[in-house]
């Protein structure tokens, strides 16, 4: 939507689960296959300082339908410079964190928190 000092991006994305939940207890080892797109609700929002090669970013996905949460958001602060004429390379700091929770949907039941931070580097061309 906004493309300059403020950036701001609305939308929708999706998340594509598959594969296997299992459950082993004491008596008894249940497991169920995974294999469903979820739709999300997308949001971004950026800060940048101009000639200085700063930006901050704040980013999020979410749904909250009947007995399904999920909450995708992160947090990063970038550094970008000139490398060559053609290039030009960043380093990231971030947080990202994610929270599934899952309340009897198709008998299965789960409270997922996944969080933690990152450090990336990246080339432009």
């Amino acid at each position: 939507m906004l493309d300059n000092v403020v950036d701001l991006d609305l939308g929708i994305t999706a998340r594509l689960f598959d594969g296997e939940a299992s459950l082993i207890g004491a008596t008894q080892q249940q497991s169920m296959v995974l294999d469903v797109t979820v739709p999300l609700l997308y949001g971004k929002a950026g800060l940048g300082l101009p000639g200085t090669g700063w930006h901050a970013d704040v980013a999020a996905n979410w749904i909250n339908v009947d007995e399904f949460r999920l909450v995708d958001w992160s947090a990063e602060l970038s550094y970008s410079f000139d490398i060559f004429p053609a290039m030009d390379a960043g380093i990231v700091l971030g947080y990202r964190s994610m929270v599934i929770d899952l309340n009897d949907l198709d008998e299965l039941q789960s409270d997922a928190n996944f969080d933690g931070y990152y450090v990336a580097l990246q080339l432009y061309f």
